[in-house]
């Protein structure tokens, strides 16, 4: 109770309020054992735990993730994540449903048919679940045939309406390769084969996903570097609205323009973004950077002349 109320910021009465309501609101049995002066409390293991009422709201935003992430489901999997909607309807609290499943929907030209890849993502997914090594064969963007290795795959993620699979080189045993200094990135759609081997392995202590990839600017990493960009227009309203990088600061310019410094990691996409926004955006700093958009810029203009 000690350490509840330390983690709750709470007092030792609130915490026993709060163990009582989740005895009686959700049907979860709580032992309770004094040792000493302290009181400590157990959830045991149960084989089943009983089934809790959904609300309509809880409903609706399942069918709105679902139809948000149709494109990259695949056809079987999006199939099976239809049934098991379908079956929840049977979990509303009130026996309606609120909506249809027809609110929702997403734009998929230029993604991914992941439907040819459902096996490769179960299998990756059995992997994660069961910390257990894959020997894979995989195709490189500018590789001119498939390879074999062994992989540790630590994390699903998707990007840009692509999947991605972060994880280590191994040796077949489970063992990281030495030799590497950083996790490796998978396109999903670039393997052609996952087998699930039967060693296992521990995921690295330190390993956090959001700091590796949620903190700085674009998903392939290198050295941090910081970024100051100049937007103009709709491209300073765009820009302003998210989240670039952890530490990000805005300015608001006389001009209606806007500054914003931001950590990056991958200097060709943030190129490729600035670019995006063709006049309306512009590199002040780094000036080697600003350099790389010009070039690139000449380049371009070279391919139509």
């Amino acid at each position: 109770m000690t350490e509840l109320a330390r983690m709750l910021d709470c007092s030792k009465p609130t915490v026993r309020r709060i163990v009582d309501d989740i005895c009686m609101s959700h049907f979860i049995p709580i032992e309770e054992e004094k040792v000493g002066k302290q009181l400590y409390f157990r959830i045991p293991t149960v084989k089943r735990y009983p089934i809790l009422p959904l609300s309509t709201n809880e409903i609706a935003i399942l069918e709105m993730c679902q139809a948000f992430t149709r494109h990259l489901l695949g056809d079987k999997q999006f199939e099976e994540a239809t049934r098991a909607m379908q079956k929840s309807y049977g979990l509303l609290s009130d026996g309606e449903c609120g909506t249809t499943g027809n609110e929702f929907g997403s734009i998929s030209p230029g993604t991914i048919d992941y439907t040819p890849y459902q096996d490769i993502l179960q299998n990756l997914i059995t992997a994660i679940s069961s910390k257990r090594v894959c020997r894979v064969s995989y195709q490189a963007l500018y590789a001119e045939k498939a390879h074999s290795f062994h992989i540790l795959p630590l994390k699903i993620f998707s990007h840009k309406d692509s999947l991605y699979v972060h994880a280590q080189r191994s040796n077949p045993q489970g063992e990281p390769n030495k030799e590497d200094d950083f996790f490796p990135l998978f396109s999903v759609h670039r393997f052609n084969k996952v087998e699930v081997l039967e060693n296992t392995f521990e995921p690295p202590q330190n390993y956090d996903f959001e700091a590796f990839f949620n903190k700085t600017f674009g998903i392939m990493k290198g050295k941090t570097f910081l970024v100051k960009g100049q937007f103009f227009h709709h491209a300073a309203v765009y820009a302003c609205e998210r989240i670039w990088s952890d530490h990000q600061k805005i300015e608001k310019q006389e001009d209606g323009s806007t500054i914003i410094e931001f950590e990056a990691s991958s200097e060709v996409e943030v190129i490729a973004w600035i670019l995006s926004f063709r006049e309306n955006a512009k590199i002040l700093e780094p000036e080697w950077l600003k350099e790389k958009v010009v070039q690139s810029l000449r380049g371009m203009l070279a391919a139509y002349q």
